[in-house]
């Protein structure tokens, strides 16, 4: 409250935080004062009235003006109830400081002197539902914590506990290159229409990813030329693969990708046998996690459509390997050409007759007084086949 508050929260605050830093001697204190009016209530009215009496006035005065009343009015006023009567409480620390000071060190040396409230996650998760349902004051000093905010907060405090196994994306889900293809103006007519910005790179078997392929670094290539993707392992236009583990928080894999290093890993399972090559169970992006922290699916410009459930891009492409989403294109195009193309229906016009010699004269007379340039323009001027040959 010192430094979240408001000034006159603050300016509480500020009083209040010297006694609650020796919260024992302060809790001693308060009970032995507590504990000697109420015992001294009765014996008091004893003589006033009979025990009978006594006994019922002290006990329903202590239940309303010591434990109703007080905890009604402190629960919405209560730091600024406490920083008013904080002078007072200093002098009753004061008053019974022989009796309630050695009581303090002995709870500080059994239970030591910082007793901070903590809560575990499955409690903070509730107290933090609790703020958004009925968080508001009456007072307007404090709002209470929108649905999207409650949805954030537990989600990160979910981050910790979860892994990399929980969001993970199949492997075989996921789009890849064979090292041993080439670039040229199908295969990156292909990668513009996948819109994938990272594209993995693998050797024989897909468990062997040897890079990441940057797509937007393809963009000052030549789409005519063919480049062998093998060319490119040693240029700027690959990131080297980051490897996890499955059981990775994922709040350590956030820091992992949120570097320089890149914003897509490859979760590889444990494997028992050193002989055996790890398997790649699958991969999570950057993207992924801020899904897992929004607990909302981002959709880009270029996503076709998203499964909800695993979201994951639903789309033909993402199994199939570079070459036969290429072959499968050229199926295509064959196909359109081998279609016979239907008929077109003419329509019949009439032209009137023409008077040849007066087009000759006219036309010689014409080009007379047209100048070599344009003559020239004229005879270059390429004629469209598609242009009607009647307006």
């Amino acid at each position: 409250m010192t430094e979240g508050g408001n000034e006159k929260e603050r300016k509480y605050a500020k009083k209040i935080l010297p006694l609650l830093k020796q919260h024992h001697l302060l809790l001693v204190s308060l009970l032995l004062a507590c504990s000697a009016a109420e015992e001294s209530m009765p014996i008091f009215l004893d003589k006033l009235v009979s025990p009978v009496y006594a006994v019922v006035v002290s006990v329903v005065s202590v239940l309303i003006f010591a434990e109703v009343i007080p905890q009604s009015i402190t629960a919405k006023y209560g730091l600024a109830i406490g920083a008013t009567l904080s002078p007072l409480v200093y002098v009753l620390i004061a008053i019974t400081c022989i009796v309630t000071w050695p009581i303090s060190k002995v709870l500080d040396c059994l239970l030591g002197s910082d007793q901070g409230t903590f809560y575990k996650r499955s409690q903070f998760k509730v107290l933090v539902d609790l703020h958004a349902d009925d968080g508001c004051s009456e007072n307007g000093l404090e709002e209470p914590f929108t649905q999207d905010e409650v949805r954030i907060i537990k989600s990160t405090l979910d981050m910790k506990v979860k892994t990399t196994e929980d969001i993970i994306v199949p492997i075989d889900d996921v789009f890849m290159i064979n090292v041993d293809d080439t670039l040229n103006k199908d295969t990156l007519k292909v990668l513009q229409e996948i819109g994938f910005s990272r594209i993995p790179i693998y050797e024989g078997n897909r468990d062997n990813i040897v890079t990441v392929l940057l797509t937007k670094t393809l963009l000052c290539l030549d789409p005519y030329q063919t480049i062998p993707i093998r060319a490119l392992l040693s240029s700027k236009a690959t990131r080297d693969v980051i490897f996890v583990q499955p059981d990775l928080p994922l709040f350590d894999l956030l820091y992992e990708l949120k570097g320089p290093k890149g914003h897509l890993a490859f979760v590889k399972e444990h494997t028992r046998s050193y002989s055996l090559a790890p398997k790649i169970m699958g991969i999570i992006t950057l993207e992924d996690l801020m899904e897992e922290l929004l607990q909302e699916n981002i959709v880009d410009e270029t996503d076709v459509d998203v499964n909800i459930d695993n979201k994951l891009q639903v789309a033909n492409t993402k199994r199939a390997s570079i070459s036969e989403v290429i072959e499968k294109q050229i199926r295509n195009r064959i196909q359109k050409t081998t279609t016979p193309t239907p008929k077109r229906n003419y329509r019949s016009v009439s032209v009137p007759e023409i008077d040849v010699a007066q087009f000759y004269n006219y036309n010689t007379k014409k080009s007379s007084r047209q100048s070599i340039p344009c003559i020239l323009e004229s005879t270059t001027e390429e004629t469209d086949e598609t242009s009607p040959l009647i307006n």
